[in-house]
């Protein structure tokens, strides 16, 4: 044991993490995977639904902003939804013109989301073969 872990002061902030909540760094580590294989998929289903949904139905059950009416001044994130339905209908210049940062945010979510999925089945996949390599070998 090192003088700074006696001291109670680890060297790296994960490890403070991790001893703060109480977890293992693989439980921390599996647990942030969790969340971003959450957060990526519902971000590619945004950016799905904007592509493969009618747009008038998208806009009619997209919520209002409450900022925009309660204070009359748009928020940043005011034109995101109309601009990813632009977006979905390749006229980038409307979508810009709605919210500069719905380009940017529309392909920030589709490559997260992408690559969400593809970890995502690279876990089950390999679990999967986990399972019937633990499988044969008791037989």
């Amino acid at each position: 044991m090192s003088d700074s872990e006696r001291n109670g002061q680890l060297k790296n902030p994960f490890e403070r993490i991790c001893r703060a909540l109480c977890m293992q760094p693989q439980d921390v580590k599996r647990a942030l995977m969790g969340v971003w294989l959450l957060s990526g998929c519902i971000g590619l289903g945004c950016v799905l639904l904007a592509m493969l949904a009618p747009a008038q139905t998208v806009l009619d059950y997209s919520p209002q902003c409450t900022w925009h009416s309660q204070y009359g001044v748009a928020c940043p994130a005011c034109g995101l939804t109309r601009g990813f339905v632009a977006l979905a209908e390749l006229d980038i210049q409307a979508a810009h013109s709605l919210n500069p940062a719905a380009p940017w945010l529309f392909g920030l979510f589709m490559l997260n989301g992408l690559a969400a999925l593809h970890a995502g089945i690279k876990i089950i996949f390999h679990q999967a073969s986990g399972c019937t390599q633990l499988l044969k070998r008791r037989k």
